[in-house]
């Protein structure tokens, strides 16, 4: 085999490689993004519910 179409073939395997990895940084970094969303509604569902038990307790000890 020549060396340009050996020199070609790396090139073309480097190119494939290349946009895996590409496609694969783009998904994970919108799976991030998504996990990044879901975590941020989890802490505020926990202070809504921590806020709420505290108004609860207060009400049934003050009845106010």
């Amino acid at each position: 085999m020549k060396i340009r179409t050996q020199l070609i073939i790396s090139m073309v395997f480097f190119s494939i490689a290349l946009l895996i990895i590409s496609a694969s940084m783009i998904t994970t970094n919108q799976q991030i993004e998504r996990l990044n969303t879901q975590e941020e509604l989890a802490k505020n569902i926990e202070l809504k519910a921590n806020e709420l038990s505290y108004l609860s307790n207060d009400f049934l000890l003050y009845h106010e």
